[in-house]
């Protein structure tokens, strides 16, 4: 009887690991499924640019006119220009207009405001014209799926789901092989910028 006890002991004790171990895995699911579902719009925009570009250049440092070093999350090469990308991944409603100053986002009852990133933008693009011989460098605040615009949504922005199209050029193949002009401001910048 007395082992009989022991190994009901030790069949409680396994069973208990097994348990113990089974939520362990439960819970790493649920934290790599919300950590996954919080990257997805990321990686989704990152495929979009690296699917549209001829040559894309990530977390790309700008020197400013003021000395200090800037940020923008893509810079692209498409058949039809160079794009500059910002991305904002920003949950709830997104308010704001192209020239005014402050923007605000709004998460249920509460509201935060947050600098026009257009500014910003603006200020990195006629950087990089500088940088190259181009006349004009496209240039672009993407949201994420998270954030929509209840209002007019301002020019200079677009939503992750119209980006692809915002990308797309007409003829497409044919500007491929024409276009070495661009080539060339591309090749420029590409060197600038690795070189800071």
């Amino acid at each position: 009887m007395e082992s009989l006890i022991k190994d009901y002991g030790r069949y409680l004790n396994n069973i208990g690991y097994l348990v113990a171990a089974f939520v362990t895995v439960v819970l790493l699911i649920i934290i790599i499924r919300i950590w996954i579902r919080q990257r997805k719009p990321l990686a989704q925009i990152s495929r979009i640019v690296r699917k549209s570009g001829v040559g894309v250049q990530a977390q790309v440092l700008l020197p400013g006119v003021d000395g200090q070093l800037y940020t923008a999350d893509y810079l692209i090469m498409t058949p039809c220009g160079i794009w500059l990308l910002d991305v904002l991944d920003f949950e709830g409603l997104i308010f704001g207009g192209a020239e005014t100053d402050d923007w605000t986002q709004v998460i249920g009852r509460k509201s935060f405001r947050f600098t026009n990133p257009l500014h910003a933008l603006r200020d990195k693009r006629i950087q990089l014209q500088a940088m190259s011989d181009l006349e004009e460098i496209k240039a672009a605040v993407v949201f994420t799926r998270a954030g929509c615009f209840p209002k007019d949504r301002p020019g200079g922005t677009v939503q992750q789901q119209d980006l692809a199209q915002l990308l797309v050029c007409p003829d497409q193949d044919r500007k491929k092989q024409q276009n070495t002009h661009l080539q060339r401001a591309w090749d420029l910048l590409v060197t600038e910028l690795n070189m800071n």
